[in-house]
């Protein structure tokens, strides 16, 4: 029993790592190669929404020098 917790949270540690790496393969090798034919401006365009939404998540807000924010009290850490 004391095993589960430790077994459950690596579990989904990797799931989540698995989950994040094919995101980016899938951006590199599918996304890109498709949106190639419609020119760089609205390549851009039509990406940008999906880059800003996962850099947002993974970094944070733009400016935050931490990276990341207090989910508590919104207030920057580190």
């Amino acid at each position: 029993m004391e095993k589960i917790l430790p077994t459950i949270s690596a579990v989904l540690h990797f799931l989540a790592a698995v989950t994040w790496i094919g995101s980016l393969i899938y951006s590199q090798y599918a996304v890109t190669p498709a949106l190639k034919p419609l020119g760089s401006n609205k390549a851009h365009a039509v990406n940008r929404p999906g880059h800003e939404e996962f850099f947002r998540l993974n970094m944070g807000q733009p400016g935050d020098t931490a990276g990341y924010r207090n989910l508590y009290n919104g207030r920057q850490v580190g």
